[in-house]
């Protein structure tokens, strides 16, 4: 049996945050060919019905708060790149009367000053709406999705009565676990688990 792995830890305060190895291949190939659109996921939901906005601000404004990632960006230090995790952001969301979503999902990033998240609403009639959210894949995959729009929808709901989402603590953010995989890679873990599977 392989050795017990070490469950990721909370970082401390101030702890600089490297990029975890998939992070590091994406950031690698965003450098080769700049403002791609290659790595950006995009999800398009189509919301019936009267819209409170300044309800679906709150919502988008609660998750970001929630999932540090979401307020990620990744800058150079000295040749190498980390994550900046600003301690508040806001994504506003975009209102247009038209457009198309694969351009708009299309805009470039700036990896180095975010945000790294787009909203945008597209009204397709007063009962009938478009949101399309826009995350460039270094700070979400096509799993977080179902994640993403489940808290949105509690978010939305809550802050239309006027209340705060129950939504569960997060014990751990994306840095500490790409902070873990890191440790794992220096201290020579990773090896000891591809041994033993390779074995």
């Amino acid at each position: 049996r392989p050795a017990a792995v070490p469950v990721p830890r909370a970082r401390v305060p101030g702890e600089p945050v490297p990029l975890s190895p998939m992070q590091q291949r994406l950031w690698f190939l965003e450098r080769l060919q700049p403002g791609t659109s290659a790595y950006h996921l995009h999800w398009l939901l189509r919301l019936r019905g009267p819209l409170d906005l300044r309800a679906l601000q709150a919502a988008i404004d609660a998750v970001v708060a929630r999932h540090e990632v979401l307020r990620t960006v990744f800058a150079e230090r000295a040749g190498v790149p980390g994550q900046i995790i600003a301690a508040a952001l806001r994504i506003p969301v975009e209102v247009l009367d038209a457009g198309d979503p694969a351009a708009l999902a299309a805009r470039p990033f700036d990896l180095a000053t975010g945000p790294l998240v787009r909203a945008v609403l597209l009204g397709d009639g007063p009962q009938d709406h478009r949101l399309l959210i826009v995350i460039h894949h270094l700070v979400a995959d096509g799993w977080s999705f179902a994640v993403l729009a489940r808290e949105i929808a509690a978010a939305y709901n809550a802050a239309r009565r006027g209340s705060t989402p129950s939504l569960p603590p997060l014990p751990l953010q994306y840095a500490d676990y790409a902070l873990w995989q890191q440790d794992e890679i220096r201290d020579g873990r990773i090896g000891q688990q591809l041994a033993y599977w390779r074995g």
